[in-house]
């Protein structure tokens, strides 16, 4: 994933975060909401990170 296209989804999933973080009320529920964004953010970096690396 390209610089670019990592900067945009990482966007896209924060403003989705900013959208549904008042819609989930339970402790739990937050927990895992907040767990995966989290993952997601790191996936996003991961790709552009080995994709940087790769390139020559």
């Amino acid at each position: 994933m390209s610089i670019k296209n990592g900067f945009v989804s990482a966007i896209a999933v924060f403003l989705l975060f900013i959208l549904f973080k008042g819609s989930i009320k339970g402790d739990q529920a937050q927990i895992i909401f907040v767990s995966a964004f989290i993952l997601l953010e790191i996936i996003i970096i991961s790709a552009v990170v080995i994709k940087r690396w790769k390139k020559p």
